[in-house]
Order: structure tokens, then sequence, then C-alpha cells
């Protein structure tokens, strides 16, 4: 199994809950609370607090407990934390030193913020979990609230939450941010340095799509920058009309098994409980109501509601190929299709555009190219200066006492 060292900054800026499952760190609480396992400079670090670091990255890894008893994946995980954690020490030193605890009123309101976000969000857990409860159908009101209260209590135990200790999380995260922000101030990248990367993109993603239209695709639908637009593509929207999630799970898992005969009667059968929400749907986008209020009100699919679309070939094997048969099936932009069935459901399709072959047009994606130069270059940055920081700081790692 192999697992990529997480950056240092990303790790700090991530979520501070403590999950149980550690079992090369045993925690007493008593007595690791005083054990000193890392020192940076005169910064100490307990053997509870490198745990807490070390459970939330198994998690984090979705390392299963058979994974975590081989010695070598459980020692790359301590290493990652032990990495973590020194450098968490230093950032702080760094960030006191540059006066990057000097908080506005601002910054303080986002903490107080942060903190009450964080009890609301274990609040509405309680609140599902209690409401979920089959036991619970018949409970008064008052019941309900006091099974609520019940529940929180557990999750914040469970989570060992103190509200000063994370105010304090919440500091140093800030001042963190501050401290990168102040080291990896730069201009915007000259117009040149974007244009040589845009010809660069342009002729790689040419080179990477040519071998078919589903590499085009995938790219199309991940949201990240398209920089070449192949031949023969067209845009859609479409209003779905889903299945029921069970429904569609047992189809996928009929598929899977190759029982087509099986997953047909199960899509049959489903079409016919959604037939008449899909022909009303249609029958108010043939006759002109607005294509996107009519997704706002019947469509299934989250990815139409935010004004986006789906891009693809004639040949896509991406995609359902009776939606990709029914959309090429319509004559021009504008046109709507009759209910199209797939496996997920019934579609509405509009065809929304066609798209240009060749190289998209500089300016749609000259922001993209400038933050992502930026990007890489303030991440190439923190990283000399953080190896900088650590070998002119004392740093002394007590692996006795850790693995002891």
């Amino acid at each position: 199994m192999k697992i990529n060292k997480i950056s240092v900054f990303a790790l700090l800026l991530a979520c501070i809950m403590i999950f149980a499952g550690c079992n090369l760190v045993e925690v007493n609480p008593e007595r690791d609370k005083q054990t000193v396992v890392i020192k940076v400079e005169s910064n100490k670090v307990t053997k509870g607090d490198l745990a807490e670091v070390y459970t939330r990255l198994v998690y984090n890894y979705q390392v299963t407990p058979e994974q975590l008893s081989d010695p070598e994946i459980a020692k790359l995980i301590m290493d990652n934390a032990i990495d973590e954690i020194v450098a968490q020490e230093i950032i702080k030193i760094k960030a006191l030193e540059y006066d990057c605890y000097n908080f506005s009123t601002e910054d303080t309101e986002k903490i107080e913020a942060d903190i009450a976000d964080t009890l609301a969000y274990y609040r509405t857990l309680a609140t599902t979990t209690v409401n979920n409860n089959d036991a619970n159908t018949d409970k008064t009101q008052e019941e309900l609230d006091a099974l609520i209260e019940v529940e929180f209590d557990k999750f914040i135990e469970a989570i060992e939450y103190d509200e000063e200790g994370y105010r304090q999380k919440s500091t140093d995260q800030i001042a963190a941010q501050k401290l990168y922000d102040l080291i990896t101030d730069i201009p915007e990248p000259a117009e040149g340095e974007l244009l040589n990367a845009f010809n660069s993109r342009v002729e790689a993603q040419k080179a990477g799509f040519a071998d078919g239209s589903q590499s085009y695709e995938m790219v199309a639908a991940s949201g990240d920058p398209v920089y070449y637009n192949i031949a023969g593509v067209r845009t859609a929207r479409h209003i779905l009309i889903a299945f029921p999630e069970d429904v569609k799970n047992q189809i996928v898992a009929h598929r899977q098994n190759e029982d087509d005969d099986l997953a047909d009667d199960a899509r049959k059968d489903a079409l016919l409980e959604i037939e008449e929400k899909a022909t009303e749907a249609y029958e108010l986008a043939a006759g002109g109501s607005d294509f996107d209020e009519l997704i706002v009100e019947y469509g299934e699919d989250p990815r139409m509601r935010a004004d986006n679309y789906y891009s693809m070939a004639i040949d896509s094997t991406t995609f359902a190929p009776e939606f990709v048969e029914g959309l090429f099936a319509l004559e021009s932009k504008g046109d709507i299709s009759e209910p199209v069935a797939t496996d997920f459901g019934y579609h509405i399709i509009l065809y929304y555009d066609d798209v240009v072959e060749g190289p998209v047009a500089f300016e749609e994606v000259r922001e993209a190219i400038a933050e992502d130069i930026k990007t890489s270059t303030k991440e190439a940055m923190y990283s000399t200066k953080m190896t900088e920081w650590k070998e002119e700081m004392k740093v002394k790692i007590y692996r006795g006492k850790i693995d002891g």
C-alpha cells in the first residue's frame, strides 16, 4: 500500500476532529499529558498531542485496522504525524516572530463563529441521530429535546471537545494562514508567462485528447479548465426525473453481475413509477416554460442547479448511450427531447450549445492559469522557507518515548 505524505500546510489547516483507533500510540491521560516526546526550541509536544495527530491521519488516510497492523504502514503514518506536529510548532514560533497573532476584530469574530459552527454541527448530528431512530417515533417534542441533549453530550465527550483548546487551535490556524500569506506575497505573473503556460496547456490537452472523447469529457465534467476542444462536441442541460436511490443501486448491481434481464425488468418497473412526473415536466418544457426554472422545480441532478452543463461527443462512452443518442437526435440548439430513459431515470434534454473545435479563448482561462501559477509558486516558496526554518531550529524527537 502506498501512502503519500500530505502537505504540511494543508494538514495544519485540516479539521481538528480526534478519531479513536490508534494502536501504535497508547495514551494514559494522566501520565501522557506530562510526557514530552518532541521539543522544537522551547515548545514542547506531549505524547497525547502526537496521538491526536496520529489518529486523525489514520482516519484521513482511511487506513483499515488490518493495514494498521503492518508495522511499516504504522511507522509511515507516525513519521507523517511527527513531521506535521514539528511543522506546527515551527509555524507557531515563526508566526509569533512575524507578529501574526496580532488579530483584527474580524479575526476574533471568525474564531468565535468557528466555535459556534462546530457546536451547531454536532447538535445537528445529534438531532438527526435521535429523529432517525424508529424507537423515538412516539416521543413528545420535550422528550426528543432531552434525548438530543444526551446525544449531543455524547458527541462532545467522544471528540474530547474543549472550548478553550479549540479556540487556541483556531487562533493558531489563522496565525498560520497570516504567516503563509506574508511569506508568499508575490506579484501577479507576467503576461508573457501566462501566454506561454496557455500555449503549453493547449498543446498538452490536444495531444491528450487525440485518442478519443473520454478523456476530454472527464476533464470537462471535473470542473478543471479545458484549454482545447475536440471536434463534434455538444453541450446539454437536462431535467432528471430520477429513480429512488435503492432502485438505482439495484439496477447497477444487476448490470455489474451481467444480469441485464433483471436490470431491464427493474428499470421498466421503475420508469412506470416516474412516468407521470416526467411527462408533466416535458409538456411544460415543450410548451415554452423556462427550462432553468423547470430544472429547479423538477430536476434531481444537483449539477444542473448551478447553471452547469454536460459536454459530450457523438462517440461518447462516458455518458449513458441513450442520453448521447437523445442529444444528437436533436436538430437545433434550443431543441428539447421527449423523456429519454436510462438506468438513472427519465431525462428531458436541452440541446444547449455547440463547442467549437480548437483552443479556447485565452481570456476565458487567463484567471485560472494565473491562479495556478501563483499557487504552485507559493507552495514551492513556503516549502523552501519551512526547510530553512527547520534547519535553523533545535528539534529533538524522543522516539523511545513515542514507541514505548
